[in-house]
């Protein structure tokens, strides 16, 4: 199993978790789920970048917003010393917690950041948030020799979406695919994609994580999240 799995199997046991312990405090789930527990050792080399979907569409889809605590419990997994970084994206594109290395410090200055997840953005610009991914290239920009394996946690319940145009949409589409896809491939970079709803562009997401050698999945609740947990410790 490869670094990026191990962290990516991590996630989405917690956010699983974190998923059914609010679920079942709000009595929406009728019984528990049975978890497996493995013992994952998660190496210091890891530059794990999160790209979080902020637009209108997940109050819907993600009603209670759990990506909150999801996220909360992501924090707190990233090994001391790797690189971590959190962006939300919507029609723009924010830097919700600095890419940096992972520190007690880095860790405290995170703690507050997920109350900022909302759903309140107009548009979907997933092409935007990929490329804020890779602001540096995927090539690590710090003196020490230490090699990093980079990847990319994507979550999304929707498609692209900039612009009212469909011509505008379907162009910035093809952009994704024949231009940023390409640049991560080049940088040996793995995207993970996560699609929190059937709605999403599951074809798009799809391409993404399999020729990056990375994981997609559909995750509408939390047996979902509980079936993906499992089938990503199988890889």
């Amino acid at each position: 199993m490869t670094i990026s799995s191990r962290i990516l199997s991590l996630f989405f046991s917690y956010f699983t978790a974190a998923y059914l312990a609010l679920a079942m405090i709000a009595a929406t789930l009728a019984a528990p789920y049975a978890f497996a527990q493995a013992a994952v050792i998660v190496e210091p080399n890891a530059d794990i970048r999160v790209l979080i979907d902020v637009s209108g569409s997940m109050k819907q889809n993600d009603p209670r917003n759990l990506r909150r605590p999801a996220l909360d419990l992501l924090v707190q997994l990233f090994p001391t010393d790797s690189r971590a970084g959190v962006w939300t994206f919507g029609k723009y594109v924010n830097m919700l917690i600095p890419h940096d290395t992972v520190s007690s410090g880095w860790r405290n200055q995170s703690s507050s950041k997920s109350r900022l997840i909302n759903s309140v953005a107009l548009h979907t610009n997933i092409g935007f948030a990929l490329e804020k991914a890779i602001y540096d290239g995927g090539q690590k920009k710090y003196s020490d020799p230490q090699k990093f394996n980079t990847s990319v946690i994507l979550l999304t319940d929707g498609v692209v979406d900039i612009d009212k145009e469909p011509s505008v949409n379907d162009q910035e589409r093809q952009r994704i695919l024949e231009v940023l896809l390409p640049q991560y491939q080049a940088a040996g970079i793995t995207i993970h994609a996560v699609a929190l709803s059937t709605n999403a562009d599951v074809e798009l997401l799809e391409r993404l994580a399999i020729e990056t050698d990375g994981i997609f999945a559909v995750a509408e609740d939390a047996e979902d999240l509980n079936r993906i947990f499992l089938r990503a410790f199988d890889q």
